[in-house]
């Protein structure tokens, strides 16, 4: 009898942690929709323990897989990749092969290494995902649509503009014949959608689609939210590509103002709008802030991210624009040596007469390296014609 009554409350002890985690994972969602990414984290990963204690692993994963999402919002990356490794573990020792939460999660591993810009093993992970979502039992539309999303924006950042294109848009057809999916899912196809016309320099089809995604987020979420700050700054590109200087840093302005008080100052979205706004003061000559916004993004992604980032290197490019421009031959020169640096492991001669061995280049450097040594090239000519 002894025996029969300390299973059956051991078992009482499951269901008690399932509830407890289920409120947990609510009030995870409560905090996400208010754009409170810290307190979301801290609920997501109490209901991940207590999902991992009683044994509802495929549950547990999903939490963790939200946990990175979050972590990499909040720049925390040491944490994502914690949270994405722990699910991982998990997905290969405790779930059936065809469990749903395999397929999300190795798609979770990818935007993690997206974030980082690792990009071939992000699009690895996210082609394994691919590849076993059509074998996943209890799949669903909005699972394959986000799936196809975010593979989508993979390619965008490998430069594959095409293929971007092919499956942001399949993501979108899945959702038009879906009858759950709600406006705010179409706000986010809209917006990537929207970045693919960008960059194939089609602005006015680019600027509809992120008007239309804005509308749904004030909609829905209000003026303060991270996702409307997101649809500002996309219209804030915009306006700069088309030349509408004025309008592109009143939208700037106001996305920085929303990320600000949602994230923090030393956080890397925080430092992607200086480096907009910075940017976008360059364009109309006003280099004293167009130098202080930078070397405000600057000192961010450094601490983020170290010395070697694409963003790094994409900051110390724009300051030696600016050096350029104000004809300080040889600060742009440096700034420009700077920025080559940030895009090569292992290369580290800060004289800007000297130049890596080309064959440490790779593809998914070479575009901003071939940006910093071709204005270094003009930067020198000009110094030497002084």
């Amino acid at each position: 009898m002894t025996s029969i009554l300390f299973i059956s409350s051991f078992f009482l002890l499951s269901d008690n942690d399932s509830l407890v985690a289920d409120q947990y994972l609510k009030q995870g969602h409560q905090y996400y929709n208010q754009s409170n990414y810290d307190s979301s984290t801290i609920f997501y990963h109490k209901a991940a323990k207590l999902f991992q204690k009683s044994g509802c692993f495929g549950n547990a994963v999903k939490c963790y897989r939200f946990c990175s999402t979050h972590y990499l919002v909040l720049s925390k990356k040491n944490e994502a990749l914690e949270v994405v490794e722990t699910a991982l573990e998990i997905c290969a020792t405790k779930l059936p092969i065809n469990h749903v939460e395999i397929c999300l999660t190795y798609n979770a591993a990818g935007n993690y290494y997206k974030a980082q810009s690792e990009l071939d093993i992000a699009i690895s992970f996210q082609l394994k995902a691919l590849d076993c979502i059509g074998k996943a039992d209890s799949k669903t539309q909005k699972h394959e649509a986000i799936l196809y999303n975010d593979i989508g924006l993979t390619y965008w950042n490998l430069g594959d503009y095409d293929h971007a294109l092919e499956h942001l848009q399949y993501s979108l057809n899945i959702k038009l014949n879906s009858p759950k999916v709600s406006d705010i899912q179409f706000a986010k196809a809209y917006t990537n959608i929207g970045i693919i016309h960008f960059e194939k320099a089609e602005y006015l089809d680019a600027k509809k689609l992120f008007e239309k995604s804005l509308e749904i987020r004030l909609k829905y979420h209000g003026n303060t939210h991270r996702k409307v700050a997101m649809c500002y700054n996309n219209l804030g590109v915009i306006h700069w590509a088309i030349g509408n200087n004025k309008k592109s840093l009143e939208c700037y302005l106001k996305a920085l103002e929303i990320d600000k008080k949602l994230l923090g100052e030393d956080n890397t979205l925080v430092a992607e709008a200086y480096t907009n706004i910075g940017r976008t003061y360059y364009e109309i000559h006003d280099y004293k802030n167009a130098t202080l916004f930078q070397n405000k993004a600057l000192k961010i992604f450094i601490d983020k991210y170290g010395d070697h980032h694409p963003h790094v290197s994409l900051v110390y490019k724009t300051l030696g624009d600016i050096y350029l421009a104000k004809k300080q031959f040889p600060e742009a020169s440096t700034n420009y040596q700077f920025a080559m640096l940030a895009t090569i492991k292992g290369f580290a001669e800060q004289d800007y007469y000297i130049n890596p061995d080309l064959t440490a280049i790779t593809i998914l450097s070479s575009r901003t390296f071939l940006d910093a040594l071709e204005s270094k090239a003009i930067s020198l000519f000009f110094a030497g014609l002084r």
